[in-house]
């Protein structure tokens, strides 16, 4: 997002929320430059002018706010978790001889809530399973797991490689 781009976003919400008054303009494009510059422009004026139609609140949006909103502009299309759910039983069926085919058919972060193809081959062919108790775990799970694909997709570039820097730090140490 260019800096003039940053500024017309401020000015969008200066001219649409009357209570929204910086003390100070030149640091306000500033910061919000500074945590929207690796985006798109024209999706955070799109969630914006989403954000200005169906907020009945009369505060200005955060930027946080316009993230979560961009974000969901861009992912729409984001398995529920009863969808997923549903992927897993259907996988489920043919995953007595097949598990990692199987296993390997599911979205990414369905399979990172079910675990591994063996947790799948362990579901299907177990005697003593529990559809309700498989299903609320793996439920908690993929919600965990989306959370948390959520906050790296709002987190900036320059956080993600210092935490991918800490990583690799912490795992040369062992």
């Amino acid at each position: 997002m260019t800096r003039d781009e940053t500024v017309a976003i401020i000015r969008a919400i200066a001219a649409s929320f009357p209570t929204f008054k910086p003390m100070d303009m030149t640091e306000t494009v500033n910061v919000w430059h500074a945590m929207l510059e690796d985006q798109d422009g024209k999706l955070i004026l799109a969630a914006l002018k989403t954000y200005i139609r169906t907020n009945v609140t009369g505060f200005a949006p955060s930027i946080g706010q316009l993230m979560e909103i961009a974000m969901k502009l861009t992912s729409p299309d984001e398995l529920t978790g009863q969808q997923a759910w549903a992927l897993v039983v259907k996988a489920m069926r043919n995953s007595s001889y097949n598990a990692v085919d199987e296993f390997n058919k599911l979205p990414n972060a369905v399979q990172k809530a079910v675990g591994s193809p063996s947790k799948l081959s362990s579901m299907a062919t177990n005697d003593g399973y529990n559809e309700s108790v498989e299903s609320s775990n793996f439920l908690r799970a993929y919600q965990q797991v989306r959370e948390r694909e959520n906050e790296i997709k709002k987190t900036s570039p320059d956080v993600l490689a210092l935490m991918e820097k800490s990583v690799k730090r912490l795992e040369g140490n062992k």
